[in-house]
């Protein structure tokens, strides 16, 4: 099993962190580099280098000057052949600690005298030679060696001190400097951030308290303004969605608004009381999800006649069943309108359909129960000896097969059509709005034997009477039944 080494952070890593987490630690950190880069470069150059070269030239300058005293120091003995008298002045030369060596030499180069200090050089050693010159003539050479040790610990000292001030001087900067940004960059900028939280969670009511009249306080001000127009804005906002649920919840039914083949993203309360399913379950659901809802049987029109909408972006309605949160089969009306692209692209969500779904579950119920009674009544009319017609408006409503069998007409094809079929003449169609119809309003039953004309033009005796409905409106609704009394007729005019 092989183990991956984790590099450590570097400096630089750790820096671009320190610069990116925070921009009051970003500020500080180049307001340092920005301090300390120039005064460590300045250092560098007035100690590391100046002051360096400085010192090398004071010591070389005290060099110079010892072995010029020192040639002076040697002239009479050396013109009167007596080096040792020079002797105390070498060992004053020697008494400074700088001081390696002091050497005297001849006319001819030889050593007359000789002082070397005890203590072992720990620097770079430095040497000068000086001519011992009486009336212009040469009479001997002074040598002086001296160790540069002490000088570059002065020069150390003189650093270390410098060092310190500088330290101190980008020490007491960054501090002002930091009090300065904490009092005018981070404590506003907290306050903004306290505030735009505070927005966040949708306080509009707490003000922002930032008295600063810098760019800080500028900023403060026009977030005050969208503090208070945000407010105006979702207080507007709040009155406008009242007003929308207080329309929606006077819809007779539940308004919705669903992608096509993707999220339910709205529906009102009302669909509680429709399906059993609270509003908030089903906007957290898919259309899929309530195609789960419909009724088995149902799915299949459902989805094609959703769909094929949706591709066309043209209105539907339908009526289908669904099985509520209890299990009991409920029916539905549905009418929506596709809103934006259609086609392919329709069935991806990139099509809105809103839309108001009902509960017409009474109603259909009410319709089956109406549709049975009209079979059976049906089926009692079409059994009977008699022709009957429902009649509106002088308009035939419905009739039963037998009439249709006494006038030759197929089945269905009386319904629809003006009762002036019915006569011979359009004289007599008139006759028959200006005689029997005041007589239904006034409740009474008619009863007349006239001949009336077969599809094919034909006549026939027929007894008609009629009954209206609402006798205060017989236009509005009539019962007529009809019997052929063509035979009775006819034995009659034999008889005579």
């Amino acid at each position: 099993m092989s183990r991956s080494a984790s590099t450590p952070p570097t400096i630089l890593s750790r820096l671009g962190s320190l610069y990116g987490r925070s921009l009051y630690r970003a500020l500080l950190l180049v307001v340092f580099v920005g301090l300390a880069g120039p005064a460590a470069v300045g250092s560098y150059l007035l100690i590391g280098v100046q002051e360096r070269a400085a010192v090398a030239a004071a010591l070389d300058e005290t060099l110079k000057r010892n072995a010029e005293i020192l040639a002076l120091g040697v002239q009479e003995p050396l013109w009167n052949l007596d080096p040792e008298t020079a002797r105390p002045l070498l060992d004053a030369m020697l008494r400074d600690p700088a001081v390696v060596m002091v050497e005297v030499h001849g006319p001819e180069g030889e050593v007359e005298l000789r002082v070397r200090s005890p203590a072992r050089p720990l620097g770079r050693v430095l040497s000068a030679e000086r001519p011992v010159m009486v009336r212009g003539e040469t009479i001997g050479t002074v040598r002086l060696e001296m160790d540069d040790y002490r000088s570059r610990q002065e020069l150390r000292r003189k650093q270390r001190s410098y060092a310190l001030v500088v330290v101190g001087q980008v020490a007491v900067s960054l501090l002002l400097i930091a009090l300065l940004l904490r009092r005018r960059l981070l404590s506003p900028l907290r306050r903004l951030m306290r505030f735009s939280d505070r927005l966040a969670r949708a306080d509009f009511d707490t003000p922002l308290a930032l008295s600063a009249s810098d760019e800080l306080g500028r900023l403060g001000q026009q977030m005050e303004r969208m503090r208070l127009a945000i407010r105006d804005l979702f207080a507007d906002i709040a009155r406008r969605e009242e007003q929308f649920r207080s329309i929606v919840n006077q819809v007779p039914g539940a308004v919705f608004r669903v992608r096509a083949g993707g999220a339910i993203e709205f529906v009102s309360d009302a669909i509680e009381d429709i399906t059993g399913h609270p509003a908030e379950r089903l906007m957290r659901a898919t259309t899929h999800d309530w195609g789960d809802i419909v009724h088995p049987e149902d799915r299949r029109q459902y989805s094609q006649t959703v769909r094929h909408a949706a591709r066309a972006g043209d209105a539907y309605q339908l009526e289908y069943r669904i099985i509520d949160a209890h299990g009991i089969e409920r029916w539905v009306q549905e009418s929506g309108q596709p809103q934006g692209l259609s086609g392919a692209a329709a069935l991806d969500g990139a099509v809105r359909i809103d839309g108001i779904i009902s509960d017409i579950s009474e109603r259909k119920h009410n319709e089956m129960r109406i549709e049975a009674l009209l079979t059976e009544q049906g089926a009692i009319l079409d059994n009977v000896m008699f022709g009957v017609l429902f009649v509106r408006q002088r308009r035939i409503v419905s009739s039963n097969r037998r009439c249709e069998v006494l006038f030759g007409y197929d089945e269905g094809q009386m319904v629809g059509q003006s009762t002036e079929i019915l006569y011979p003449t359009k004289q007599d169609y008139e006759h028959t709005a200006t005689t029997h119809y005041p007589l239904l309003a006034q409740r009474m039953d008619l009863g007349d034997e006239r001949q009336l004309r077969h599809r094919d033009g034909s006549l026939f005796w027929c007894l008609m009477s009629g009954s209206a409905l609402d006798p205060a409106h017989p236009n509005e609704g009539s019962i007529w039944v009809f019997a052929d009394i063509t035979e009775r007729k006819l034995a009659e005019e034999k008889l005579r």
